[in-house]
């Protein structure tokens, strides 16, 4: 199944007044979040139980928690690690 996008939660936020941005912050988030489980999905198609989920702030910013198993973190983890040495010419610390 892969990295999926899950909007639970979201309903549930403080049902207060939205701070001026807020929206525009979460929805900011909403599309992150859409985007970074696509890309986890590319790199791990058969990965369950990693989810993206859209926040906002008391500040109005959006926000993305990611939650995903050891396992994937450690893949993640790697695999950021492979970029970064690529771009500095494989200088990256581990």
């Amino acid at each position: 199944m892969g990295a999926r996008w899950d909007a639970s939660g979201t309903e549930e936020r403080d049902r207060t007044t939205p701070v001026p941005g807020q929206v525009g912050g979460w929805r900011d988030a909403v599309a992150a979040g859409t985007e970074l489980a696509a890309a986890l999905s590319a790199l791990w198609p058969d990965v369950e139980g990693v989810t993206a989920v859209a926040q906002s702030a008391s500040d109005g910013s959006g926000a993305v928690r990611l939650q995903l198993p050891a396992a994937a973190a450690r893949a993640l983890a790697e695999a950021v690690r492979a970029v970064a040495a690529h771009r500095d010419g494989g200088r990256a610390a581990s």
